[in-house]
């Protein structure tokens, strides 16, 4: 019997234009998928679009996940004091992460979750690569890239990352 304890009737979400998602069970290997704008799938092209997409999406799987989630953890924005930080921040992708980030909460009140904001802290010094890495070697399942990010956050409240 294992002596860690893994999320249970969670959901944990790498928010993102994809925004990976992890669904948890009590056990290391959750349900998991990835929401991509109508842009990433060759429709929308404005960034209202965009997030209404992945809102709508969102809403979705929460609708699809009711009885089996009760908690959605998402990852916040980072802010980074780097000189690469700042060209983030200037771009504006600061500020649409934050917008969705916002619609992903109201989604999670229309459907009556509770919702914590995760410090992107938890990730350490890992990029998106490593983190493949890790959660692979982790949990022994391969994830693509930001699936891999939504299972790491999970792993990493287990403990175990």
């Amino acid at each position: 019997m294992s002596l860690i304890k893994y999320l249970d009737t969670t959901l944990t979400v790498d928010p993102g234009q994809p925004t990976g998602w992890a669904a948890w069970h009590g056990d290391p290997h959750p349900t998991t998928g990835i929401l991509r704008s109508a842009q990433q799938r060759g429709h929308a092209t404005t960034l209202g679009d965009r997030l209404c997409s992945l809102w709508l999406q969102f809403g979705a799987l929460l609708k699809v996940l009711d009885k089996d989630i009760n908690c959605v953890w998402i990852e916040s924005v980072r802010n980074r004091p780097t000189l690469r930080g700042q060209m983030i921040s200037q771009s504006g992708s600061l500020t649409s992460l934050s917008y969705l980030i916002g619609g992903y909460w109201n989604m999670c009140y229309r459907h009556n979750k509770d919702v914590k904001l995760v410090d992107p802290k938890w990730l350490g010094q890992l990029d998106e690569k490593k983190m493949v890495i890790r959660v692979e070697k982790t949990n022994g399942r391969i994830y693509r890239q930001h699936e891999a990010d939504a299972v790491g956050m999970g792993l990493w409240a287990a403990g175990v990352l």
